[in-house]
Parts: structure tokens; sequence; C-alpha cells
């Protein structure tokens, strides 16, 4: 016999679960594993970018120096010039949801890949949802927080 939650709180939470379940919205992608595939990154000693064979996509490998709204998060991505590149964007919900380790925790990413990363959240071009990395969910975020940004581009 299955048991709903009995608390209010635990009730929303698994009804939001479900709702972002059969919005297509899942946990874990599917273009991704859920934990550090050694050699998934390609970065040299020093690179402020790292290449994701899985996808294709270059990520920058430094958390933004501040939190940013989605308007100044769009544009801060937008105006970066990195690894000689200029066409840097926000990453979308399911991109930035692909770099997640599941199996690590605070923060729930590859350290060696991207070091430096906040167990906090971090802000996505599909708006309003965000990514934490303290914990790997994806959840909605009003546009108006301030939240961490990783630029990528491809």
């Amino acid at each position: 016999m299955t048991h709903l939650p009995r608390s209010p709180h635990a009730l929303r939470a698994a009804a939001v679960a479900l709702l972002l379940a059969c919005a297509g919205w899942l946990i874990i992608p599917r273009e991704a594993p859920a934990a550090a595939t050694p050699g998934r990154f390609v970065y040299g000693s020093g690179d402020a970018t790292a290449v994701d064979t899985l996808t294709g996509l270059q990520w920058q490998r430094a958390t933004s120096a501040s939190k940013f709204v989605l308007s100044a998060a769009l544009t801060h991505c937008g105006d970066r010039n990195l690894a000689g590149k200029k066409d840097w964007r926000l990453p979308t919900v399911r991109e930035l949801a692909s770099v997640r380790d599941l199996f690590a925790k605070e923060p729930a990413i590859d350290v060696e890949v991207f070091p430096g990363t906040k167990s906090d959240w971090y802000r996505t071009s599909s708006s309003p949802f965000g990514v934490s990395f303290s914990n790997g969910m994806v959840f909605t975020r009003d546009d108006n927080d301030p939240l961490w940004v990783r630029c990528v581009r491809g």
C-alpha cells in the first residue's frame, strides 16, 4: 500500500515533483549521467573553460563573482569574452542540470572541473527554473532573486 505524505510541506513538495515530472522536467536529464564520468570534461591546468564531451557544450569553469537577477544574468553572459569567444549565454535548465553530480553533495558537481562552485542556487535562462548545487534539485525561482551564474556556449 502506498502512503501519502502527512505534513502539508511534504505533500506540497510531492505534488510539485509530480507536476515537474509530468511536464518533462526530469530530475536527471536524459542526455547526462547522474554522476561525474572520468574524462567527460576536457580542460587544461589553468583553463577558464571546460568542454563537455557528452554534449559538446563549452562551460565557464568559475562561478560568477556575484549573484544576478535574470535580466542582469542574461546580459552578463551575453557580454562575456572568455577563451577568445564572445558567444556566451545563460544555460537552459537542462544544460545546467546536466553538469550536476547527484552523488556529490555541497556542492553537487565535480569540483575538479568546476572549482569554487557555491552550494547554492544557479540561474538558468529557462525562467522560472534554477538549479541548486547544494543538493542537485531543479526548482522554480523568482526572476528577481539574485542567483549565481555559470555561462555556456555551443
